[in-house]
């Protein structure tokens, strides 16, 4: 039974640890708030880029950045 609870919770820590850190970037570059809400920033970018590869490359190259409300 413990070996079936591992194999089904498959490195749940190592999964919530990436999804914490790509959120503090997104925070960071104020895409979203403290409370995972898309701010402004973010939804022009969401709406200038259907492209989500383009997009993330917007949001992880600095480019969006210097862009204000």
């Amino acid at each position: 039974m413990q070996e079936l609870d591992k194999v089904l919770q498959g490195n749940v820590d190592e999964k919530e640890a990436d999804f914490n850190n790509r959120n503090a970037i997104l925070t960071q570059y104020k895409i979203i708030d403290d409370d995972l809400n898309i701010l402004f920033k973010g939804k022009v970018a969401m709406q200038a880029c259907q492209d989500k590869v383009l997009l993330t490359e917007f949001f992880f190259s600095g480019f969006i950045t210097c862009l204000t409300d």
